[in-house]
């Protein structure tokens, strides 16, 4: 779709520079893929663009926000025993580590009109060795996608009193959150970003959507998860998404609806146009 809208742009000899980025590697970080590229361009090899669209799933809505990305392990502390010993002799860390998860495990009462609401889940746990023995250590991942306004910081330090809470009386609840630090003692993790509205490409979108579609335009606000174009974002550059309708994403029999497809690309055509006469 994206190059056939390249084409019809070029055959109507539309004044913009266009290009299209294709990545390996979106769903693990985009390494080698987008940061390359990003670290090209502050190189000075490679054409810094002066706006990125993402073409991911976004119900053909705006999508000017994306939640951030931070991760964490809680460890869990209990005392090893023979199973015969348990009620006697032993601590058991998987036993204290539910207890987190219960508490962890909720839906978040903060809400941001550009990204929704955060998201928290409890998504590995490791703990035992033998069948026989009563394991004196448990490991629960969290994945934690804060909302503009939040940092890694707030988030922590909420996450502890939570720890803290579900702990009260328990004189064996012992504990100690992990998270990815770099050297200077930040935290490392994805923040929550967006593209304002206002900014030209935000105008742009808003002008392009009922010139394309009849309709006014929508902001996407829904359960969704990152894309690369928060690296685009952290480069200072405005970056907003605009995607085809579909469902079943990384599972089976997923689609994407091909009348959206169209839109699409209607609506990207009408952007590009919009932009060149910016330009002029």
């Amino acid at each position: 779709m994206i190059i056939h809208v390249m084409e019809i742009l070029k055959e109507l000899g539309v004044d913009l520079a266009v290009g299209a980025q294709l990545v390996p590697d979106e769903e693990r970080g985009g390494v080698h893929g987008t940061r390359l590229l990003i670290r090209e361009m502050k190189r000075g090899e490679l054409r810094r663009p002066d706006y990125v669209v993402i073409g991911e799933k976004s119900d053909l809505k705006v999508r000017i926000a994306e939640r951030g990305i931070l991760r964490y392990d809680i460890r869990f502390k209990g005392r090893a025993t023979h199973t015969c010993n348990a009620r006697v002799d032993g601590v058991n860390a998987i036993a204290k580590a539910s207890k987190a998860v219960l508490a962890l495990e909720r839906h978040i009462d903060k809400y941001h009109p550009y990204v929704g609401h955060p998201v928290l889940s409890v998504n590995m746990i490791q703990a035992g060795t033998v069948i026989n023995q009563v394991p004196a250590e448990c490991v629960i991942g969290v994945d934690h996608r804060p909302i503009i306004g939040e940092t890694a910081e707030t988030v922590i330090a909420e996450a502890k009193q939570i720890l803290d809470e579900a702990g009260k009386g328990d004189p064996d609840w012992s504990w100690e959150l992990e998270s990815n630090r770099d050297e200077d003692g930040n935290y490392v993790y994805s923040p929550p970003n967006h593209t304002d509205p206002e900014t030209e490409l935000g105008r742009a979108f808003f002008n392009a959507v009922p010139a394309a579609l009849d309709r006014e335009p929508e902001l996407f606000v829904d359960w969704a998860g990152g894309t690369d174009g928060r690296f685009y974002r952290y480069a200072g550059i405005q970056t907003i998404g605009f995607g085809p309708s579909g469902a079943h994403a990384h599972g089976p029999d997923e689609f994407v609806n091909v009348d959206s497809l169209v839109s699409q690309a209607r609506v990207y055509l009408a952007l590009a146009l919009e932009l060149a006469e910016k330009e002029e």
